[in-house]
């Protein structure tokens, strides 16, 4: 900013040109009376060909809309795919608690408790086991 050169301007040329091409592009949020979180969590077992750490994918929705999503590498390594949808699970977990922490601060009620998604059984197991 400071210092700007040819390269940073046709960088943010490129940005406007970017964003002036995708306007009808956008997400859509729905009004709904019934106000539910879900979840969808999701990881790939040692998918990192560098280091063999698996990759965490997470989406939150409330009712038909989606609040965030989430794709991150995790920290450690794990020994079996339900390990890595077990640590993916508890990134999620956390994730809804916050949001739950937060609609109670604003003072929006919510329905039920919050809802995660997982495909692997045995991540269930170990959360059933844990809690």
């Amino acid at each position: 900013m400071h210092h700007p050169c040819s390269t940073l301007l046709q960088a943010v040329k490129r940005i406007y040109r970017y964003i002036k091409g995708t306007l009808e592009h956008g997400l859509l949020f729905r009004a709904s009376a019934d106000l539910t979180l879900r979840a969808f969590s999701d990881a790939d077992w040692a998918g990192s060909i560098d280091d063999r750490r698996s990759t965490t994918g997470a989406c939150v929705f409330l009712s038909p809309n989606l609040l965030t999503w989430t794709t991150k590498k995790q920290f450690t390594l794990s020994r079996s795919s339900s390990e890595a949808e077990y640590r993916a699970l508890a990134t999620t977990a956390a994730e809804l608690r916050w949001f739950g922490y937060l609609f109670r601060e604003l003072g929006i009620p919510l329905r039920s408790p919050p809802c995660i998604f997982v495909v692997n059984i045995y991540a269930l197991h170990m959360a059933a086991k844990n809690y």
